[in-house]
């Protein structure tokens, strides 16, 4: 098991809220412009 430290909690906290922003640009992308290229994924 990896023994999690502070850094490591941060790199995760990090990787975590960049893949919440890239959906929530992916969902206003979609809801944005319909049928555009970026809408289904």
């Amino acid at each position: 098991m990896v023994k999690i430290n502070g850094e490591e909690i941060v790199i995760h906290a990090m990787k975590a809220t960049k893949n919440v922003i890239d959906i929530l640009k992916k969902l206003q992308r979609a809801g944005g412009s319909e049928g555009g290229p970026d809408g289904q994924d």
